[in-house]
């Protein structure tokens, strides 16, 4: 089956001119943190990453028992309140970013 040729095509094409521009045009936009607390939760929350991944988990994964429960289950315990305290210190530390005007709590600390 001979497969149809779209270089003469009649139809105007939208697409630039230069291969490599339409290319980087369909990457996804990586926004990188812009200051020192933005960067400080990106360490906290690869921390955690890193602390969820299946060879610490292995390392966890032990026969002893703490409290009457196996060590595993209070490792997933900690990892989940750790993820919920990272969220609420970002809550916290970031500004809030849709109208640029400062939270309810930051309006009540300076009146």
């Amino acid at each position: 089956m001979a497969t149809p040729d779209t270089s003469s095509s009649s139809f105007p094409s939208s697409a630039p001119d230069t291969g490599e521009a339409a290319s980087t045009s369909r990457l996804p936009c990586v926004v990188m943190p812009a200051s020192w607390r933005g960067w400080s939760l990106l360490a906290v929350f690869l921390l955690l990453i890193a602390l969820g991944i299946w060879p610490v988990i292995g390392w966890v994964n032990q026969q002893s028992s703490l409290w009457g429960m196996p060590s595993l289950i209070l490792w997933s315990y900690l990892i989940i309140f750790a993820c919920s305290g990272a969220m609420l210190l970002g809550n916290r530390m970031l500004p809030d970013e849709e109208d640029g005007a400062p939270r309810e709590d930051e309006r009540a600390s300076h009146e």
